[in-house]
Formats: structure tokens, C-alpha cells, sequence
């Protein structure tokens, strides 16, 4: 991600990044707090050198911006008493908060990057998850001592080294760690482990402008993240990595076994059945003064036409903040093959949700988040932050919008 550092000063402010430089041991003796962000980031420039790490945190420190991203930096800290009631108290923006951690904890703050990056998929990584099959006497935390964290490694490289690359890869490294995962709906928390993966690609070759002006080759790797998250509660092993769904399972069999004292099965988490017929009329969705989101709607619906030969057609609304408008409210202005009466006997194969949430913070922004349902089973639920999907995941089951099923183990995504 490419970062306007000029801009970041001006945006986090000039005493955030004074500090932060202090703390890391780099003097900017020649700016005070009113400084112009060009003399700042020329005093950087100057005082960090050769120190290459200061640009990589404040790029990262950007990724934070959105208010949403705030719970990530909190999360890491459910075991740093001392942090997390200081973060409680802090005001400043997300920016600010995340130069604060980074500056107390570079190993915390890099924990809280991978939970962001892991939350929004990035990097073409992709989920899947598992429920374990275990009895009450089974061990129920993971062992993550420093041999079982080496043997999680070796079993990565070998499910890494599936994959074809155009080369050989390097190092992986293995950085395990708890934190804090908010279910909204209920103001509740978990804990859950997650072990961030670091693994070296092949070689890339890149162009570089060297210290006596002269353009030259470099040749280094690329680094692949990716991460296992382990719920406790729930005896779910999630991974989001890059690759296939066969080097996601050959994770997931790495984590069993090298954290877990005996063999575990593993059960493929899969989408609960959508009941479609809700959405044949307008459907009613109700909220609570409790509940988060503002107004919910349908925004998209798509058919399949009866003796069409696999014709589909979509209709879609989209959304307005004037109107919160309603795509079943606007079927009745169009053509007579969208009049609502003929809407009722098509096939649904997939709708989009609009949830609007309430204001938070300071400037009570309210935000838009869309839901996908495809038939029979699939949802993006889990493409969204962990708050988010608990949010609207207990509203689809509250709205019977997912069919409750008898032989579920609770686990179900």
C-alpha cells in the first residue's frame, strides 16, 4: 500500500510523530509541534537514515485509520493489563493509537497488522475453517512451547512446498499469540489464539537506486502472511492463507499436530441453509433500540426465470441515504416482468443485504456494510471483521433468514 507520508504527518499530527520518533530513539531537534509536515518529514528523512522500519509503521499505522479497525489494536492486549487500561483512556485518533502501541510494543503492534490484514483477506489470501471433533477430557488449549512452535513450521513448509512456484522457498517463522474477539450483539469478549505465519517466497528481482546515484538489481523475496486462528470456545480452527483449499486443510493438520497431544479430526465449517423464501415479498426485518444497525434492506435480489433454460435477471436498488430505499418499493414503477406479483412465483438464487450501522465515536459516522446470500448455502459473512459478521449473523438468525438446523453442532458459519 502505497502511503503519502507528507499527508500521514498532517493527519496524525506532529506531536504523535515527535513522540514516536523519541521512543524509537530517533531526535527531531530541529521541528516542535507546530512544524511544517515538509520540514518534518525532511527531518525524518535526515535523522532515521539508514532505519527503513519508521516508514513501514507509519504506512501500517494508516491501514488503522478507519474507526472500525480500532478494536483490532485493543485486541492484542488482552494480556498486557497495564496497556489495555491505557488504550481504554486514549482519545486521540486511530493513527495516533497505533504509533502509541507500536512506540510501547513493536512485537504487539505487529500482531495487531496481522489481525487488520487477516480480518480484510488481503494479499489474495482466502478462509476456510474447521470444527474439531474432541471429547470433555481432551486438552482443550493449545501446547505452544518453543519445540511444538518449530514443528508447526516444518509441517507449513511441507504444505507450502505443494504448491507450485517458480522457484524454491525460504524461511518460515511462526509467531503465536492471543487476543481479545468482541461479539458486539451481546458487549461480550473470547479469547482466542491466533499463529501469525511468515513465509519467504521465491526470489524477485527489482531495481534500485544505489547510494552513488546508480541504478542497479537487487535480487530478494517476497514475504507471504498468512494466519491460524484457534477458538477455544468453540473448538474452531480457522486459516486465511494464500493457496488452495488443500493447503488450507494441510495448515489446519499442521496446527493439530503440533499443538494438541493427540490426533484431532476435523470438520469443515460450512454455511447454514438460507431459507429464500423470505425474501419472495418484501420481507420484515425488525430492529431493536439495542441493536446496532439503523435500517436494514434489500438491495439486490437475483432470479432464475421458470422455463427460461438457466436465464437469470437481476434486479437492484441501490442504496440512498435520502430515501434508505427499497427494491421492492421501486419494482413497482418498472416494466410489468419486474412487477412484484411475478417477482413471487421466479426462483431466488441470491440476494445482497444493506445494513446501515448507528454512529460511533466522536463524529457518530454511520457506516454501510452488504450481505451476500447465495443459494443453497454461501455467504460473505466471513469476509467481514469478526464485530461486523457477529452483528449481522445474530440478526440473520433472529429474522429465520438462516433455517435452524437440527443436527448443527453450533459451530456452523
Amino acid at each position: 500500500m502505497a502511503v503519502d507520508y507528507r499527508a500521514f504527518i498532517r493527519r496524525t499530527g506532529v506531536a504523535a510523530i515527535r513522540s514516536y520518533a523519541d521512543a524509537i530513539g530517533i531526535k527531531l531537534s530541529a521541528v516542535d509541534d507546530v512544524s511544517d509536515p515538509d520540514a518534518v518529514l525532511s527531518e525524518l528523512q535526515h535523522a532515521a537514515g539508514d532505519d527503513q522500519r519508521i516508514w513501514l509503521v507509519f504506512q501500517e499505522a494508516e491501514a488503522f485509520a478507519p474507526r472500525e479497525a480500532r478494536w483490532v489494536l485493543r485486541s492484542v492486549l488482552v494480556r498486557h493489563a497495564s496497556l489495555l487500561a491505557a488504550f481504554d483512556a486514549k482519545t486521540e485518533t486511530n493513527r495516533e493509537c497505533a504509533l502509541w502501541l507500536a512506540s510501547k510494543s513493536y512485537q504487539l503492534f505487529e500482531q495487531a497488522v496481522s489481525v487488520l490484514n487477516t480480518s480484510r483477506r488481503l494479499g489474495g489470501q482466502s478462509w476456510e475453517g474447521w470444527s474439531i471433533a474432541t471429547s470433555d477430557s481432551d486438552e482443550v488449549h493449545p501446547n505452544l512451547r518453543e519445540e511444538t512452535i518449530f514443528t508447526f513450521e516444518q509441517h507449513v513448509r511441507n504444505a507450502l512446498e505443494e504448491v507450485k512456484t517458480s522457484g524454491p522457498r525460504g524461511k518460515i517463522k511462526a509467531v503465536p499469540f492471543e487476543r481479545l474477539l468482541a461479539v458486539k450483539v451481546t458487549h461480550s469478549q473470547r479469547t482466542v489464539t491466533q499463529v501469525t505465519i511468515y513465509a519467504e517466497g521465491p526470489h524477485e528481482s527489482r531495481e534500485k537506486i544505489s547510494e552513488a546515484n546508480e541504478v542497479h538489481f537487487v535480487s530478494e523475496r517476497s514475504i507471504d502472511k498468512g494466519a491460524v486462528i484457534y477458538d477455544p470456545d468453540h473448538q474452531t480452527i480457522e486459516v486465511v492463507v494464500r493457496g488452495g483449499t488443500h493447503v488450507r486443510k494441510a495448515v489446519a493438520d499442521a496446527f493439530c499436530k503440533s499443538f494438541f497431544p493427540t490426533e484431532r479430526q476435523l470438520f469443515r465449517l460450512i454455511s447454514r441453509e438460507i431459507d429464500f423464501s423470505k425474501f419472495s415479498e418484501e420481507p420484515v426485518l425488525p430492529l431493536t433500540a439495542d441493536d446496532p444497525i439503523e435500517h436494514v434492506a434489500v438491495d439486490e435480489i437475483r432470479y432464475s426465470l421458470p422455463a427460461s433454460e438457466g436465464a437469470l435477471i437481476t434486479l437492484e436498488s441501490p442504496y440512498s441515504a435520502a430515501r434508505k430505499t427499497s427494491i421492492y418499493a421501486d419494482a413497482r414503477d418498472w416494466p410489468e416482468v419486474s412487477h412484484p406479483e411475478n417477482m413471487s412465483s421466479w426462483t431466488i438464487v441470491a440476494i445482497r443485504l444493506r445494513f446501515l450501522f448507528k454512529g460511533d465515536g466522536k463524529l457518530r459516522k454511520q457506516r454501510v456494510r452488504t450481505v451476500e446470500l447465495k443459494a443453497p448455502r454461501s455467504t460473505n459473512l466471513r469476509e467481514k471483521s469478526d464485530s461486523d459478521h457477529a452483528t449481522m449473523n445474530e440478526l440473520l438468525e433472529r429474522w429465520g433468514v438462516f433455517k435452524a438446523d437440527p443436527h448443527a453442532t453450533g459451530n456452523d458459519y
